[in-house]
Protein backbone atom coordinates (compact mmCIF):
# COMPACT_ATOMS: atom_id res chain seq x y z
CA UNK A 1 0.00 0.00 0.00
CA UNK A 2 2.59 2.54 1.11
CA UNK A 3 4.94 1.39 -1.65
CA UNK A 4 2.46 2.05 -4.45
CA UNK A 5 1.41 5.34 -2.85
CA UNK A 6 5.02 6.46 -2.57
CA UNK A 7 5.79 5.50 -6.18
CA UNK A 8 2.75 7.39 -7.45
CA UNK A 9 3.54 10.48 -5.39
CA UNK A 10 7.19 10.39 -6.46
CA UNK A 11 6.17 10.11 -10.11
CA UNK A 12 3.91 13.17 -9.83
CA UNK A 13 6.63 15.24 -8.14
CA UNK A 14 9.31 14.21 -10.64
CA UNK A 15 7.01 14.89 -13.59
CA UNK A 16 6.28 18.37 -12.22
CA UNK A 17 10.00 19.04 -11.84
CA UNK A 18 10.75 17.78 -15.36
CA UNK A 19 8.21 20.14 -16.91
CA UNK A 20 9.78 23.14 -15.22
CA UNK A 21 7.64 23.32 -12.06
CA UNK A 22 5.63 26.26 -13.32
CA UNK A 23 2.78 27.67 -11.28
CA UNK A 24 0.12 25.78 -13.26
CA UNK A 25 2.04 22.51 -13.04
CA UNK A 26 2.66 22.87 -9.31
CA UNK A 27 -1.03 23.54 -8.66
CA UNK A 28 -2.00 20.51 -10.73
CA UNK A 29 0.60 18.37 -8.92
CA UNK A 30 -0.77 19.40 -5.50
CA UNK A 31 -4.32 18.54 -6.55
CA UNK A 32 -3.16 15.23 -8.06
CA UNK A 33 -1.32 14.29 -4.86
CA UNK A 34 -4.43 14.94 -2.77
CA UNK A 35 -6.61 12.91 -5.15
CA UNK A 36 -4.06 10.07 -5.11
CA UNK A 37 -4.01 10.08 -1.31
CA UNK A 38 -7.80 10.12 -1.15
CA UNK A 39 -8.17 7.18 -3.53
CA UNK A 40 -5.38 5.21 -1.81
CA UNK A 41 -6.64 5.68 1.75
CA UNK A 42 -10.36 5.80 1.04
CA UNK A 43 -10.74 8.76 3.40
CA UNK A 44 -12.57 10.97 0.93
CA UNK A 45 -14.03 13.26 3.59
CA UNK A 46 -10.66 14.21 5.08
CA UNK A 47 -8.95 14.49 1.70
CA UNK A 48 -11.92 16.41 0.33
CA UNK A 49 -11.51 19.00 3.04
CA UNK A 50 -7.78 19.11 2.34
CA UNK A 51 -8.51 19.60 -1.36
CA UNK A 52 -10.91 22.44 -0.63
CA UNK A 53 -8.36 24.01 1.73
CA UNK A 54 -5.64 23.74 -0.93
CA UNK A 55 -7.88 25.36 -3.53
CA UNK A 56 -8.88 28.15 -1.14
CA UNK A 57 -5.22 28.77 -0.27
CA UNK A 58 -4.26 29.01 -3.94
CA UNK A 59 -7.07 31.47 -4.59
CA UNK A 60 -6.10 33.51 -1.52
CA UNK A 61 -2.52 33.77 -2.79
CA UNK A 62 -3.64 34.59 -6.33
CA UNK A 63 -7.31 35.70 -6.54
CA UNK A 64 -7.11 36.05 -10.33
CA UNK A 65 -7.29 32.24 -10.58
CA UNK A 66 -11.05 32.40 -10.23
CA UNK A 67 -11.47 34.66 -13.25
CA UNK A 68 -8.46 34.34 -15.53
CA UNK A 69 -7.12 30.80 -15.16
CA UNK A 70 -9.39 28.19 -16.81
CA UNK A 71 -6.75 25.48 -16.32
CA UNK A 72 -6.90 25.87 -12.54
CA UNK A 73 -10.69 26.00 -12.56
CA UNK A 74 -11.06 22.86 -14.66
CA UNK A 75 -8.34 20.89 -12.85
CA UNK A 76 -9.80 21.80 -9.46
CA UNK A 77 -13.31 20.79 -10.52
CA UNK A 78 -12.00 17.54 -12.01
CA UNK A 79 -10.19 16.79 -8.74
CA UNK A 80 -13.39 17.41 -6.80
CA UNK A 81 -15.18 15.04 -9.15
CA UNK A 82 -12.64 12.27 -8.54
CA UNK A 83 -12.83 12.68 -4.77
CA UNK A 84 -16.56 13.26 -4.22
CA UNK A 85 -18.46 12.10 -7.33
CA UNK A 86 -16.49 8.99 -8.34
CA UNK A 87 -17.26 7.03 -5.11
CA UNK A 88 -20.98 7.70 -5.61
CA UNK A 89 -20.90 6.51 -9.22
CA UNK A 90 -18.89 3.46 -8.16
CA UNK A 91 -21.81 2.28 -6.01
CA UNK A 92 -24.42 2.91 -8.72
CA UNK A 93 -22.79 1.64 -11.91
CA UNK A 94 -22.90 -2.08 -12.49
CA UNK A 95 -20.89 -2.22 -15.73
CA UNK A 96 -17.52 -3.98 -16.07
CA UNK A 97 -17.42 -5.34 -12.55
CA UNK A 98 -15.04 -8.04 -13.74
CA UNK A 99 -12.59 -5.57 -15.29
CA UNK A 100 -11.35 -3.12 -12.70
CA UNK A 101 -9.30 -1.14 -15.24
CA UNK A 102 -12.19 -0.27 -17.58
CA UNK A 103 -14.52 0.29 -14.65
CA UNK A 104 -12.05 2.75 -13.14
CA UNK A 105 -11.68 4.49 -16.50
CA UNK A 106 -15.45 4.74 -16.95
CA UNK A 107 -16.10 6.05 -13.44
CA UNK A 108 -13.22 8.54 -13.52
CA UNK A 109 -14.26 9.83 -16.93
CA UNK A 110 -17.91 10.23 -15.96
CA UNK A 111 -17.03 11.92 -12.66
CA UNK A 112 -14.69 14.46 -14.22
CA UNK A 113 -16.97 15.12 -17.20
CA UNK A 114 -19.91 15.69 -14.88
CA UNK A 115 -18.08 18.24 -12.76
CA UNK A 116 -16.40 20.23 -15.54
CA UNK A 117 -19.23 20.19 -18.11
CA UNK A 118 -21.19 23.25 -16.86
CA UNK A 119 -18.03 25.37 -16.73
CA UNK A 120 -16.94 24.15 -20.17
CA UNK A 121 -20.31 25.06 -21.64
CA UNK A 122 -20.08 28.49 -20.02
CA UNK A 123 -16.53 29.12 -21.25
CA UNK A 124 -16.60 27.57 -24.73
CA UNK A 125 -20.28 27.35 -25.68
CA UNK A 126 -19.66 23.96 -27.31
CA UNK A 127 -20.90 20.53 -26.24
CA UNK A 128 -18.69 17.63 -27.28
CA UNK A 129 -20.61 14.46 -28.14
CA UNK A 130 -17.48 12.34 -28.55
CA UNK A 131 -15.61 13.31 -25.40
CA UNK A 132 -16.79 10.31 -23.36
CA UNK A 133 -16.01 7.53 -25.88
CA UNK A 134 -12.74 9.20 -26.91
CA UNK A 135 -11.63 9.45 -23.29
CA UNK A 136 -12.56 5.83 -22.67
CA UNK A 137 -10.24 4.84 -25.52
CA UNK A 138 -7.22 6.97 -24.65
CA UNK A 139 -7.36 7.31 -20.86
CA UNK A 140 -5.83 3.89 -20.09
CA UNK A 141 -2.80 4.87 -22.19
CA UNK A 142 -2.17 8.22 -20.49
CA UNK A 143 -0.28 6.81 -17.44
CA UNK A 144 1.77 4.55 -19.73
CA UNK A 145 2.63 7.46 -22.02
CA UNK A 146 3.66 9.62 -19.07
CA UNK A 147 5.80 6.83 -17.61
CA UNK A 148 7.54 6.09 -20.90
CA UNK A 149 8.05 9.79 -21.54
CA UNK A 150 9.55 10.24 -18.08
CA UNK A 151 11.89 7.27 -18.57
CA UNK A 152 12.88 8.57 -22.00
CA UNK A 153 13.68 11.98 -20.54
CA UNK A 154 15.79 10.51 -17.74
CA UNK A 155 17.61 8.20 -20.14
CA UNK A 156 18.33 10.98 -22.61
CA UNK A 157 19.62 13.16 -19.77
CA UNK A 158 22.39 10.69 -18.97
CA UNK A 159 22.88 9.25 -22.46
CA UNK A 160 22.03 11.96 -25.02
CA UNK A 161 23.28 9.92 -27.96
CA UNK A 162 20.58 7.31 -27.21
CA UNK A 163 17.72 9.81 -26.95
CA UNK A 164 16.02 8.50 -30.10
CA UNK A 165 16.21 4.94 -28.83
CA UNK A 166 14.74 5.90 -25.44
CA UNK A 167 11.95 7.89 -27.07
CA UNK A 168 10.91 5.15 -29.51
CA UNK A 169 8.60 3.27 -27.05
CA UNK A 170 6.64 6.47 -26.41
CA UNK A 171 5.70 6.79 -30.08
CA UNK A 172 3.05 4.05 -30.21
CA UNK A 173 0.77 5.14 -27.33
CA UNK A 174 1.12 8.81 -28.26
CA UNK A 175 0.36 8.06 -31.92
CA UNK A 176 -2.77 6.16 -30.91
CA UNK A 177 -3.92 9.06 -28.71
CA UNK A 178 -3.42 11.57 -31.53
CA UNK A 179 -5.20 9.34 -34.07
CA UNK A 180 -8.21 8.93 -31.77
CA UNK A 181 -8.36 12.69 -31.15
CA UNK A 182 -8.02 13.49 -34.85
CA UNK A 183 -10.67 11.07 -36.07
CA UNK A 184 -13.06 11.88 -33.22
CA UNK A 185 -12.87 15.56 -34.14
CA UNK A 186 -13.72 14.73 -37.79
CA UNK A 187 -16.95 12.92 -36.93
CA UNK A 188 -19.97 14.96 -38.09
CA UNK A 189 -21.59 16.82 -35.22
CA UNK A 190 -18.76 15.82 -32.88
CA UNK A 191 -19.40 19.13 -31.13
CA UNK A 192 -22.57 21.17 -31.20
CA UNK A 193 -23.18 24.75 -30.03
CA UNK A 194 -24.60 24.76 -26.53
CA UNK A 195 -23.84 27.52 -24.06
CA UNK A 196 -24.82 28.27 -20.50
CA UNK A 197 -25.19 31.65 -18.88
CA UNK A 198 -23.60 32.42 -15.54
CA UNK A 199 -26.96 31.92 -13.81
CA UNK A 200 -27.51 28.45 -15.27
CA UNK A 201 -23.89 27.50 -14.59
CA UNK A 202 -24.24 28.31 -10.90
CA UNK A 203 -27.61 26.57 -10.82
CA UNK A 204 -26.10 23.40 -12.33
CA UNK A 205 -23.35 23.35 -9.70
CA UNK A 206 -25.92 24.00 -6.98
CA UNK A 207 -27.91 20.96 -8.12
CA UNK A 208 -24.72 18.90 -8.38
CA UNK A 209 -23.70 19.90 -4.85
CA UNK A 210 -27.17 19.02 -3.52
CA UNK A 211 -27.01 15.62 -5.25
CA UNK A 212 -23.55 14.84 -3.85
CA UNK A 213 -24.54 15.77 -0.29
CA UNK A 214 -27.76 13.74 -0.53
CA UNK A 215 -26.03 10.71 -2.05
CA UNK A 216 -23.20 10.75 0.48
CA UNK A 217 -25.65 10.99 3.38
CA UNK A 218 -27.52 7.98 2.01
CA UNK A 219 -24.27 6.04 1.62
CA UNK A 220 -23.36 6.85 5.22
CA UNK A 221 -26.75 5.85 6.59
CA UNK A 222 -26.71 2.63 4.57
CA UNK A 223 -23.62 1.35 6.42
CA UNK A 224 -24.88 -1.31 8.86
CA UNK A 225 -24.22 -0.48 12.48
CA UNK A 226 -23.61 -3.95 13.92
CA UNK A 227 -23.57 -4.49 17.67
CA UNK A 228 -21.74 -7.57 18.91
CA UNK A 229 -24.06 -10.06 20.51
CA UNK A 230 -23.26 -11.01 24.11
CA UNK A 231 -25.45 -14.13 23.93
CA UNK A 232 -27.11 -13.32 27.24
CA UNK A 233 -30.13 -15.38 28.27
CA UNK A 234 -33.47 -13.57 28.41
CA UNK A 235 -34.60 -12.14 31.74
CA UNK A 236 -36.29 -14.68 33.98
CA UNK A 237 -34.85 -17.70 32.18
CA UNK A 238 -32.91 -20.23 34.22
CA UNK A 239 -29.14 -20.30 33.99
CA UNK A 240 -27.58 -23.04 31.85
CA UNK A 241 -27.43 -26.27 33.84
CA UNK A 242 -29.85 -25.08 36.51
CA UNK A 243 -32.41 -27.81 35.72
CA UNK A 244 -29.71 -30.48 35.89
CA UNK A 245 -28.67 -29.23 39.32
CA UNK A 246 -32.27 -29.42 40.61
CA UNK A 247 -32.69 -32.99 39.30
CA UNK A 248 -29.45 -34.03 40.98
CA UNK A 249 -30.56 -32.56 44.28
Amino acid sequence: FFGSLSVGALGIVLFALMTGAGATVVRAAILALLVLLAKATGKTSEMGRALLFAGATMVAVNPSLLSFDPSFQLSFLASLGLVFVAPILDTRIGLWKGSRLWREVLISTLATQLTVLPLLLFQTGMLSLVALPANLLVLPLIPLSMLLGFLAGVGALFFPFLATLFGAPVFLPLAFIFVVAEYAAQIPYAAVPFSLSAFWTFLCYGVLLWWVIRARSRMTSAVPQTVPSLALPPLGSPEPGACDKKETQ
